[in-house]
Parts: structure tokens; C-alpha cells; sequence
């Protein structure tokens, strides 16, 4: 029998319920990811920031990153996109707590659903994260 699950979620992200011990590049690279989505969340809002409302921007580069990060980490980049937006997108441009919590779960939402998108539907179908045939 393989190492993998007949579950395919459980077969990406941090690998923290695997049986192995998730590494100290693991970790530092999921940091990494949040720092890099905090900043480009920040500039998205604040580089349109004359045509933007306060912690919305006009046109939101980041989204991509999103899609990327929660392919790649599962959960785990769902967790950070959220992070992210919260930061970068609320409490750094000057938007309170409780707003920025609430306005970032649209973000949460699109992560989470391109994670059940793939992790359900196209991984079902063969089509692997790391691209391999």
C-alpha cells in the first residue's frame, strides 16, 4: 500500500495529521506567504487608493494569489488569505477590528471555494496540485 490516503484532501498542506512532523521550512515558508499576501493586499488598497473606498479596492490584484496559496496549502492558504486581508487590507489602511474581520471573510470565501472546488471535484478527476501524471 502507498503512502498516500485514499482521502485525497489529506494528501496536501502542512501535513500535520499525516503522521510526519511538519518542518521548520514549512512553517517559515506558510509565514512567508501571509507577509507576501499582507503587502500586496496592502498595495492593492492603497495604491488605488483615490478610486477605492477605505479597505476596498477598485481593481483587487491579490485574488490570483489567493487561488494559488489555498492550491498549494489547502486550508492553510485559506487561513492566510484571510490573514492577509485582514492586515493588509483592514488594519494597516486604517479600517477597525471588527470591520476588517467582517470584510475579509469575501476573501475567506473565495479561497475556501476554490479549495472544495479543487480538492473535491479536479482532484477526484486525477488533476494533481504538484503536476504530476
Amino acid at each position: 500500500m502507498t503512502n498516500q490516503s485514499v482521502y485525497p484532501w489529506s494528501n496536501y498542506g502542512l501535513k500535520l495529521s499525516s503522521g510526519k512532523p511538519t518542518t521548520t521550512v514549512q512553517y517559515v515558508t506558510f509565514i512567508v506567504q501571509i507577509a507576501v499576501l499582507i503587502v500586496l493586499n496592502y498595495l492593492s488598497v492603497v495604491l488605488l487608493g483615490p478610486l477605492s473606498y477605505s479597505g476596498v479596492s477598485l481593481f483587487y490584484f491579490v485574488y490570483p494569489f489567493y487561488i494559488i496559496f489555498t492550491i498549494w496549502w489547502g486550508l492553510w492558504g485559506a487561513i492566510g488569505a484571510y490573514i492577509g486581508g485582514v492586515v493588509g487590507a483592514g488594519l494597516l489602511v486604517g479600517v477597525g477590528v471588527v470591520p476588517s474581520l467582517l470584510s475579509s471573510f469575501s476573501v475567506l470565501f473565495t479561497a475556501l471555494a476554490t479549495f472544495v472546488f479543487y480538492r473535491s471535484f479536479l482532484s477526484k478527476h486525477g488533476i494533481d496540485p504538484w503536476c504530476k501524471i
